[in-house]
């Protein structure tokens, strides 16, 4: 089974390798410089030359992990050595416990959605695979398993389709409508209409509306409303009350009536994207 963070032979993701980064950072944007550092580290591990605890804003056991010296990976890790040698970093609990949310979505895909996104870096290496700005799957991923399992079929890199899931600023405010919508076209025979040209503009235009409706459903931040991911709520719907209306906190029972009210305005967005 692949993983998001070593996807191939020839691939790999250092994206969350510690230490922790400011917001923004993005590996690409430094490369000569970790290039010289990652040939050192190899250099001195392979030399036995290891460093101890990290105090600054490097890790001495990022190197690379090939012959040819194109993947980067750990050095220290328990699938090179005997053991786990990421405790003399000091890093050994993160390294072992941290995933991004897009690895997390990766991992719920079936094999044939994978293989479909991977289908989309394959020409990349590990520096730009790790590099937000130039690797299409990190914002893919983030439209969830729903949208990406009935959507992969029609995702060919030149379909309208998967420019406008590639390039939405946020996909996390649209996921849990895109795959309502989607569920609700293929009920009806016309799944084909989110293959169409302007289906992204045209999604987009119907979209505003609904949320300027759904969002009287929830008031702005109530006092002795919870955080929505801590709501017990469906990840898609926590993620559109947060990201779609902009909305952190609600309370559980604002939230369940706002998801009477999404399947409501959903089955009339099906109706405008049905012919007849």
């Amino acid at each position: 089974m692949s993983s998001l963070c070593r996807p191939s032979a020839r691939l790999s993701c250092f994206r969350c390798c510690p230490p922790i980064r400011p917001a923004g950072y993005d590996h690409l944007a430094y490369r000569a410089e970790i290039t010289r550092r990652l040939i050192e580290n190899t250099d001195d591990f392979e030399s036995g030359r290891w460093g101890s605890v990290i105090t600054g804003f490097w890790c001495w056991g990022l190197g690379f992990v090939d012959r040819r010296r194109k993947v980067v990976g750990c050095l220290l890790h328990p699938s090179r050595n005997r053991e786990d040698l990421r405790t003399l970093t000091g890093y050994q609990e993160k390294c072992r416990r941290e995933t991004c949310p897009q690895h997390d979505i990766f991992q719920t895909l079936k094999e044939p959605v994978r293989q479909t996104l991977l289908g989309f870096v394959t020409d990349l290496d590990s520096f730009s695979f790790s590099s937000p700005q130039e690797n299409p799957l990190w914002n893919l991923l983030l439209w969830g398993p729903e949208v990406l399992s009935a959507a992969h079929p029609h995702l060919a890199g030149d379909s309208a389709l998967y420019r406008y899931l590639s390039s939405h600023p946020e996909p996390r405010s649209r996921a849990l409508i895109l795959s309502g919508l989607i569920s609700r076209l293929a009920s009806a025979g016309n799944a084909q209409a989110i293959m169409e040209q302007d289906f992204g503009a045209r999604l987009e235009r119907a979209v505003k509306p609904m949320i300027a409706e759904l969002s009287f459903f929830t008031p702005d931040s109530p006092r002795k409303g919870s955080y929505v991911h801590r709501l017990g709520l469906d990840q898609p719907l926590a993620q559109f009350i947060k990201f779609g209306l902009n909305r952190p906190k609600t309370t559980r029972m604002a939230a369940l009536e706002l998801a009477r009210g999404i399947e409501t305005a959903l089955d009339r967005l099906g109706g405008e994207f049905i012919p007849g």
